[in-house]
């Protein structure tokens, strides 16, 4: 069947409508990771918040250089372990909003190619039956 000019504008406009939703979806999706990631930002610096409180406060009651050694050679570790931690929930999110993206795209892309296949078909049999 030849596709017309109506059937042609009728698929280009079912195309780029599908490319909106697919930038909406995106939009979406790099917000969603957006939010978790000032989520987990606002978590950290109330935990530090926090806990800085109460570090001073071990710092404080310190008597000695002993223990002033001993209470500083573990800070290190509870840094390491908090970066650990941040780092672990970071890939999580970021992994996560890649995943969501790539879905969109490949649909995207397997919806536009089986459109244009359709419309290239089309026209060679319009252009065909012209000549």
């Amino acid at each position: 069947m030849p596709l017309t000019t109506y059937q042609f504008s009728t698929e280009t406009k079912s195309i780029l409508e599908k490319q909106f939703q697919a930038f909406s979806a995106l939009s979406g999706y790099l917000i969603e990771a957006t939010e978790k990631i000032n989520d987990l930002n606002l978590a950290v610096i109330k935990a530090s918040v926090d806990e800085s409180s109460e570090t001073a406060k071990k710092l404080l009651s310190v008597r000695d250089h002993v223990e002033l050694l001993c209470f500083m050679s573990g800070q290190p570790k509870i840094f390491s372990e908090r970066l650990h931690f941040y780092n672990q929930h970071l890939a999580q999110i970021s992994t996560n909003a890649k995943s969501n993206i790539e879905k969109v795209l490949e649909e995207q892309m397997i919806q536009a190619k089986e459109k244009v296949t359709t419309m290239v078909s089309g026209l060679s049999k319009t252009s065909s039956a012209v000549l």
